[in-house]
């Protein structure tokens, strides 16, 4: 290859840069579209399987609570001198 078909190249390389960077970056964003895509697929395909076979809480005779409704209370360790290892509620 001639040096003189080198230099050119060098120079111009700089001035594709910002097209290319673009290239790219539009490429890397389809790629993630289309992941994101067959994730939110498999999702609304999952919970309208779920919904599908959930039993209807209305014909048991059953209160469903919401996901926050009820907490059970946690059991915290009280500091009451050492080895003692009594819990409160």
């Amino acid at each position: 290859m001639s040096p003189f078909l080198v230099l050119p190249r060098a120079l111009t390389k700089p001035l594709r840069w910002p097209a290319d960077s673009v290239r790219r970056a539009r490429h890397n964003a389809y790629a993630a579209n289309a992941v994101l895509a067959v994730r939110r697929a498999e999702r609304e395909e999952v919970a309208r399987f779920l919904d599908e076979h959930r039993p209807d809480v209305h014909d048991l005779g059953l209160h469903r609570p919401a996901s926050r409704e009820v907490e059970e209370p946690v059991a915290v360790p009280e500091r009451r001198g050492a080895g003692d290892g009594a819990l409160r509620r």
